[in-house]
C-alpha cells in the first residue's frame, strides 16, 4: 500500500523559505559580499572607534586625575599654576592659555570628524571594490585601502601639529592637543619626532622674547605643516610600490609554475647551492 502522507502546507512553505535563504547565503560566499560585508563594517567599526576615542581624549585630558594623592593623569589646566590677573607662568598669560585651549579644542574636534570621514570613505570604496577571490581582493584592494587610510590620518595629524605649533607661537601661551596619544600612535609607526611633548603644546621660551620665540617655534610649525604634505605623498608612492611589487610577485609566481620557470627555479637552487656552499663556505673558513 503505497504512502499517502504529504507534509503540512506549512511545513513545506518552512522548508521552501530554508532552501532559499541558505542558496542565497552561498551566493553571496560565492560572489564574496558575505566577505566584504565583514571588511567594510570591520572599517566602518574603526571609524566610529575613532569617533568615541577622539571625544573621550578632549574630554578627559581637560583635568587631572589624582588617586590617593598621586597624579595619574595631567590634564591641560594642571599646567597653570595660578590665574591671578596678568600673571604669567613661564612668560605664558593664562588668558591666551585659555584661548589656546578653546582654538586646541575646536581643531582636534574638527580633525576626528575629518578622520571619521576618510576612513568612511575607503570603507565604501571597499565595498565597491570589484571581487575575484577572498586573497585576491585582501591584496588587490584591502591592502592599498590601509595603506592610504593610515597615510591620510598621520598626514592631517602631523598638519594639525604643525597648526597647533604655529597658533601657540602667535599667542606665546600653551595650545591644548588632546590627541597626542592618537598622534603617537601613529607616528611610532613611522618614527616621526615632530611632536614630543603632551596634551599641550608649547609656543613660548622663557628664555627668548616673544619675537625669537614666534621665529623660531612658527618656522619649525610651517616646517610641520610642509611635512605633513611630503608624508601625504610618500603614502600614495608606498600605495604604488606596494602594487608593484605584488603585481611582480604575482607574475613570478605564474612564471614559476610554467616549464621553462621550473627549470630555471631549479638551476637556480642548485647554482645557489654550490655559490653558498663552495666559495662562500671557502671564503668564510679563511675568515675565520
Amino acid at each position: 500500500m503505497e504512502n499517502q502522507y504529504s507534509p503540512p502546507e506549512n511545513v513545506k512553505n518552512f522548508k521552501q523559505n530554508l532552501d532559499g535563504k541558505v542558496e542565497g547565503v552561498l551566493q553571496k560566499i560565492d560572489d564574496g559580499n558575505i566577505f566584504k560585508t565583514i571588511i567594510v563594517f570591520f572599517f566602518k567599526l574603526i571609524s566610529w572607534g575613532i569617533v568615541v576615542a577622539g571625544l573621550w581624549a578632549c574630554i578627559i585630558n581637560i583635568f587631572s586625575q589624582i588617586k590617593d594623592g598621586y597624579v595619574i593623569r595631567y590634564g591641560y589646566f594642571s599646567r597653570f599654576e595660578a590665574i591671578d590677573g596678568m600673571q604669567t607662568l613661564y612668560g605664558m598669560q593664562p588668558f591666551t592659555s585659555i584661548i589656546g585651549f578653546i582654538i586646541g579644542l575646536v581643531l582636534c574636534l574638527a580633525t576626528i570628524y575629518v578622520i571619521f570621514l576618510f576612513v568612511s570613505k575607503r570603507a565604501n570604496q571597499l565595498a565597491d571594490s570589484a571581487y575575484e577571490g577572498l586573497i585576491h581582493y585582501m591584496y588587490q584592494s584591502v591592502g592599498p585601502t590601509v595603506i592610504m587610510m593610515f597615510g591620510e590620518a598621520l598626514a592631517l595629524l602631523v598638519c594639525l601639529v604643525g597648526i597647533l605649533s604655529l597658533v601657540a607661537a602667535v599667542l606665546s601661551s600653551l595650545v591644548y592637543f588632546p590627541l597626542n596619544d592618537f598622534y603617537m600612535a601613529f607616528a611610532g609607526v613611522l618614527d616621526t619626532d615632530f611632536h614630543q611633548g603632551g596634551i599641550w603644546i608649547q609656543g613660548f621660551s622663557e628664555y627668548n622674547t616673544y619675537f625669537e620665540s614666534l621665529k623660531s617655534i612658527g618656522v619649525g610649525s610651517l616646517g610641520i605643516m610642509a611635512a605633513s604634505a611630503f608624508v601625504l605623498a610618500l603614502t600614495y608612492v608606498i600605495k604604488e610600490v606596494y602594487q608593484y611589487v605584488v603585481s611582480l610577485l604575482i607574475k613570478l609566481v605564474e612564471f614559476s609554475i610554467t616549464k621553462n620557470g621550473i627549470l630555471i627555479l631549479f638551476i637556480g637552487l642548485v647554482l645557489s647551492y654550490v655559490v653558498i656552499n663552495g666559495f662562500f663556505a671557502e671564503l668564510f673558513e679563511g675568515l675565520f
